[in-house]
């Protein structure tokens, strides 16, 4: 993997994943926190992918939703 190589929005979600996994009191970095934090970006791309897929945002897992106290599953 090259983070370098990434978008500016998902090496800000690869750096802010760690630091919210360990907010919830989890001591490892899942794909729910990397999603909770993508699902937080303003004017990033998650949202509007998800709502042209058909799916709508608010129907994403629980344990993924920014806010949720929950630990993410390994």
């Amino acid at each position: 993997m090259q983070p370098d190589r990434f978008t500016i929005k998902s090496q800000e979600a690869l750096q802010a994943a760690p630091a919210l996994a360990d907010e919830r009191r989890n001591p490892q970095t899942a794909a729910g926190a990397l999603l909770a934090v993508l699902l937080e970006q303003d004017s990033g791309v998650v949202i509007p992918v998800l709502r042209k897929l058909g799916v709508d945002p608010g129907t994403v897992p629980a344990g993924a939703q920014p806010g949720n106290s929950r630990r993410f599953p390994a």
